[in-house]
């Protein structure tokens, strides 16, 4: 009942301009939608209003992730933490934290959220997270999502594919969990399994997208539903999951994304439609932004088989690999 909510939400506005729950509440909605632009401006003005509530200095560094503007967050958070204490510090520590992951920098998000107290994590947690299943140290990274849907990306990593699968289980009774469960299936390469699981959520790609993309960071489990589709023989679904798949990334790039991993995601596409060239610049173009990958990585990503041996590919991989033992080494 979106819709509903922005409606009061503007009432609330109208009344006070400066009511800075209502502001923050609204770029929550626009969010939901996928109105990026509309939930930066909400969320701009949170900090206007108030440049020290910490949600609101948490939310606005997401935006600026979400768009490829990381490097932005520094600044916004440096010139609050003076001023804060207890909590709300802790919050805010917990954003710079987060962010570090998409500067480039995964050591100091791990040793910047180390650094805080276990119980006060949960943000800074999923930067740490992510940096750490970037930088192949999967067995450190488990516990800053323990028990979470996307702890099992790790898991199954590891080769703990029973217990991956055992919190997809339980993930998905709580009703998280269903885009990991695809990408992990994927990586298992049990293209039947992924099938199975969508057809029996979705009603078409095109619904899967709409349930994902406004997320903001692409759309690779059409991705993974596509090359199942084509592992299976089903030319007809195969096509449509990828018509799908471009729609959502076209969609994604109206509302303002460009991101490590929606930039990865065009990779992914490119490769399915054909184009190796393409999927090469978006390959460069997300490892700049602060994409990484382990040594795995065509058992991870099959859809990149085809340019195993590719020396611009090995060139892509070589950077990875340097920048990720030039952070490993920090640790």
């Amino acid at each position: 009942r979106y819709d509903e909510a922005i409606e009061t939400l503007n009432q609330a506005i109208a009344l006070n301009a400066n009511h800075v729950n209502a502001h923050n509440w609204l770029h929550l909605v626009y969010l939901e939608q996928g109105r990026y632009q509309d939930g930066n401006e909400q969320a701009e003005r949170v900090n206007q209003i108030d440049p020290l509530y910490p949600a609101g200095i948490g939310n606005l560094a997401f935006i600026y992730v979400l768009f490829g503007e990381p490097e932005r967050i520094d600044a916004l958070v440096e010139r609050s933490l003076p001023y804060l204490q207890g909590d709300s510090r802790t919050y805010v520590e917990g954003t710079r934290a987060f962010s570090r992951s998409a500067q480039l920098k995964e050591a100091e998000a791990v040793l910047l959220t180390e650094a805080m107290p276990p119980g006060t994590r949960p943000y800074a947690g999923a930067g740490a997270y992510f940096s750490l299943l970037g930088l192949g140290e999967y067995e450190r990274a488990l516990p800053y999502v323990e028990g979470r849907a996307s702890q099992m990306l790790a898991l199954v990593r590891l080769g703990r594919e029973e217990e991956a699968l055992q919190l997809s289980r339980r993930a998905l009774v709580a009703g998280q969990g269903v885009f990991e469960t695809i990408q992990v299936l994927a990586e298992l390469q049990r293209w039947d399994d992924v099938i199975a699981f969508v057809e029996e959520r979705f009603a078409s790609p095109d619904a899967l997208a709409q349930a994902h993309v406004t997320q903001g960071f692409g759309a690779d489990e059409l991705g993974h539903l596509t090359s199942a589709y084509r592992r299976t023989a089903q030319d007809a679904k195969a096509n449509e999951a990828l018509a799908a798949f471009r729609r959502a990334l076209e969609w994604q790039r109206e509302a303002g994304v460009d991101n490590a991993a929606y930039q990865w995601s065009w990779a992914h596409l490119s490769m399915l439609e054909g184009n190796p060239d393409a999927a090469l610049e978006h390959l460069e173009a997300s490892i700049a932004r602060g994409y990484l990958e382990d040594n795995d990585f065509y058992r991870h990503w099959v859809v990149f088989q085809p340019l195993q041996g590719d020396p611009r590919l090995d060139s892509l991989i070589l950077r990875m690999n340097d920048r990720r033992n030039e952070q490993r080494a920090l640790l």
